[in-house]
């Protein structure tokens, strides 16, 4: 049997029905690429499971076939941050592991997808497509994330940006984004930013966790609070009063009353 278990968002989010679960089985994975994880994390699931074997992308998907093959005789757990099935690399496995006769089971967990938008205050029916905002490189500078906004702004719908994550677990900085959305919007001769007001999250579902809501230019000079943090932005489309009501905890322009958790 082959487990597929969510770690959520930060240490301890782990469930007490899939802890026991893990405990069971004769092999853990962890993946580490796909969502950060944490040394503390780390060091948590190690307590309590043991010896865990840290799992790179080809592990999960070129070279699949040699997890599987165990979990057809042996219970084995892959452990993911966040949710499982969000990444395709769990859900092709999962296709995979089904079409090899291994019986799956899945343990879901807080993901970044609910969290950040639960923690705005936007309603998570007016959010279009989400994005990705990839770290650029010399011969690499994608403006497809462009579009989705663009499209999501005409259809009156929010926008949630995923910031790239290097190897290594080096996550994009607020500045960083910032410098490739607007060299984007040069680029593509769209914008999508520019005056419009922007909600930045940093460490969704941390006891430290930072919500800010201004425009760009406001939002970077707080760009110290993100710094060293996972980020996503949110570019709101109209807003319904109530929405504005809830954002509003969050302007920059008035710090004593940033939420605190």
């Amino acid at each position: 049997m082959l487990l597929l278990v969510g770690l959520g968002l930060e240490t301890g989010d782990l469930s007490v029905r899939a802890a026991d679960a893990v405990r069971g089985c004769v092999k853990v994975y962890l993946d580490g690429y796909t969502v950060p994880i944490s040394s503390s994390y780390r060091e948590y699931l190690r307590n309590a499971f043991g010896e865990i074997e840290e799992v790179e992308r080809s592990d999960l998907e070129e070279e699949s076939y040699a997890i599987i093959n165990i979990s057809k005789s042996e219970k084995v757990a892959v452990l993911v941050g966040g949710d499982p099935l969000v990444a395709t690399t769990h859900r092709t496995l999962l296709k995979q592991a089904e079409e090899a006769g291994v019986d799956v089971k899945i343990y879901h967990g807080a993901s970044i997808f609910s969290a950040a938008i639960g923690e705005s205050g936007l309603d998570i029916y007016k959010f279009g497509r989400t994005t990705t905002v990839p770290f650029w490189s010399e011969k690499y500078k994608p403006v497809s994330f462009i579009d989705v906004i663009k499209l999501n702004l005409s259809n009156k719908e929010h926008t949630l940006l995923l910031l790239d994550i290097k190897a290594g677990g080096i996550a994009m900085s607020l500045n960083e984004a910032f410098d490739i959305l607007r060299s984007a919007e040069r680029a593509s001769g769209q914008s999508v930013i520019s005056g419009r007001q922007i909600v930045a999250l940093a460490d969704v579902g941390a006891d430290g966790q930072f919500i800010a809501y201004g425009k760009a230019d406001d939002l970077e000079a707080r760009a110290a609070r993100f710094n060293g943090r996972k980020i996503s932005l949110i570019i709101p489309s109209d807003i319904t009063f109530a929405e504005e009501e809830a954002v509003e905890r969050f302007c920059i322009s008035d710090p004593d009353r940033q939420n605190r958790h």
